[in-house]
């Protein structure tokens, strides 16, 4: 595996689960566009650090990164929907292994974000690890 089979397994896990419940942008992968009139979220995945777990000829490795979702809710909406959002995408995550079981996830945090226009922002990220 490399960090784009993990990227993708988590950005596919996400977006599975998801559905169509509110848009989903994904930097660097969805062209500009305007920014929604309606509550959104933005996903990234971003590996952060690499770790030999073997010494052997042909050694494992562990991958670590962070998955950041920033979600969008219009503030006339109230905090409810932000925080029902929040809860949708951490669930998502939470504790998720993949099918092979090299990439697992682990436990959300929440923090509020600066407000952005008509927008609050809630910001959720989501550990994990891969093992390659």
């Amino acid at each position: 595996m490399t960090h784009h089979d993990d990227i993708t397994a988590i950005r596919d896990r996400f977006l599975d689960a998801w559905g169509d419940l509110t848009p989903v942008i994904i930097p660097g992968v969805d062209t500009a566009q305007d920014e929604p009139d309606t509550a959104y979220c933005v996903l990234r995945v971003d590996p952060i650090d690499e770790a030999r777990l073997t010494l052997s000829l042909d050694p494992d490795y562990e991958a670590i990164g962070l998955v950041w979702i920033d979600i969008y809710s219009l503030l006339s909406d109230g905090d409810a929907v932000a925080w029902n959002l929040a809860d949708r995408a951490a669930t998502i995550l939470r504790d998720w292994r993949s099918n092979d079981g090299r990439v697992r996830c682990e436990t959300a945090s929440f923090r509020n974000g600066a407000d952005e226009g008509e927008f609050m922002r809630l910001i959720i990220n989501v550990k994990y690890r891969a093992r390659h």
